[in-house]
């Protein structure tokens, strides 16, 4: 076959990658048409749906001073082992450059909002931009973008015109359900359908909330392309992530009951549809999102239809479709303060209690004495003031809780 007779699928082939310069429109996949089960009145309650994390790609050249700074701070931030501030301001925008960095990157510079990861500054494509889950419930996507593109004019160039790339996007949609619990046990894969090369992430966690008889966490697809994850979202705020600043999002602050359905869209699943850019994604948004629950989806099993691919949607993605498809996408709070520093300024203090204690018992060969915890703290205070080290350690510890009242 000549290249004239080439069919226009041919010549929309995908790039090999979601960088470079070729140029493509977006070609989506035809989804096979699947029912809805409707979810019982008031099963579910929507509380909020948005982006969790965006990620893009700059072809730009760094200017030499700044590329300058960044190696001086970085061989500070590693020989300190901490985070250095950067001494690059942007009206109020303050970084941080970080003791290490993601894999095939060379330095990582943060701050509260986004995280900028910079491979070799000689390569093309060697900056890369993650907005974090914080940044964009506080602020949203757009003025964030903003930002970022301005601080790129203020520290490089762009290579050409086509200088932006997509690389992953996460969006999520919240909800709450008093019953939800009751579906999240092994028997709801009966009614997975996925694609054959498609495998559910058997983790450790996934195991563990199975021998407790329901998941906690379920995993759909693998970080190569396209992955769906439902888990319980007030129990990862309570235990892990400490993101209160969802209660305000979701105008309750739930302790339990809430749930996340998130989809992650990496590099692959993108490129194979030839969406390059963040504009392209917002512009073809509601139908990806379908794509991805149609593709990894969980449905109510038909036991007088064998053939899997025709049964009904779960009533969970019938609801969370639905919320994804909501105008007003990813509302945003504005700045939030977490009170973060309170909160370890008194666990600092029950922690010196208790080891003052400790060290009154110790030190009296099995009694507490009120004098000697004076004589004690007399001594501690004597020990700071003597500690050569000191300036040292206060600027280490003021890096440490730069960030500590803003959402993380």
């Amino acid at each position: 076959m000549v290249a004239s007779e080439k069919t226009g699928k041919e010549r929309m082939a995908p790039p090999s990658s979601n960088r470079g310069c070729m140029k493509y429109q977006p070609a989506l996949k035809r989804l096979r048409d699947v029912a809805d089960t409707e979810p019982a009145a008031g099963y579910f309650k929507f509380l909020w749906q948005g982006y969790d994390s965006v990620q893009e790609c700059f072809n730009v050249r760094l200017n030499a001073d700044f590329v300058e700074q960044l190696e001086k701070k970085s061989a500070e931030a590693k020989e300190a082992r901490h985070p250095v501030t950067l001494p690059f301001h942007l009206g109020k925008i303050e970084f941080q450059v970080c003791d290490h960095a993601a894999k095939g990157f060379r330095y990582l510079v943060q701050n509260d909002d986004f995280i900028f990861m910079i491979s070799n500054p000689d390569n093309e494509w060697s900056v890369s931009v993650r907005y974090l889950s914080a940044g964009l419930c506080e602020w949203g996507i757009d003025v964030l973008r903003a930002s970022v593109r301005n601080i790129l004019s203020h520290i490089s160039k762009p290579v050409g015109d086509d200088w932006q790339r997509l690389s992953r996007v996460d969006v999520a949609a919240d909800f709450y359900s008093k019953r939800f619990s009751e579906c999240l046990r092994p028997s709801i894969l009966d009614g997975l359908v996925v694609p054959s090369r498609c495998k559910v992430r058997q983790d450790e966690m996934l195991s563990m909330y199975i021998q407790e008889g329901r998941f906690d966490t379920l995993t759909i697809g693998t970080k190569n392309s396209l992955q769906l994850q439902i888990y319980d979202k007030a129990k990862e705020i309570r235990q892990a992530s400490g993101k209160t600043y969802f209660y305000k999002l979701w105008g309750m602050e739930a302790k339990k009951d809430v749930y996340r359905f998130e989809i992650r869209f990496f590099s692959e699943f993108l490129r194979n549809r030839s969406i390059l850019t963040f504009e392209q994604f917002e512009e073809y948004r509601n139908q990806l999102i379908s794509e991805a629950m149609n593709i990894r989806r969980l449905t109510v099993p038909n036991p007088q239809d064998r053939n899997r691919s025709r049964w009904a949607y779960h009533p969970l993605y019938t609801f969370v479709r639905r919320c994804f498809c909501c105008e007003r996408f990813g509302v945003a709070t504005g700045r939030y303060v977490t009170g973060k520093r309170s909160e370890l300024s008194e666990k600092g203090i029950k922690r010196i209690a208790g080891d003052v204690l400790s060290l009154s018992v110790l030190r009296n060969r099995g009694i507490y004495d009120e004098h000697s915890v004076l004589v004690l703290m007399r001594l501690v205070l004597r020990t700071l003031e003597d500690d050569e080290k000191r300036p040292e350690k206060v600027e280490r510890s003021r890096e440490r809780y730069k960030f500590v009242d803003e959402a993380a």
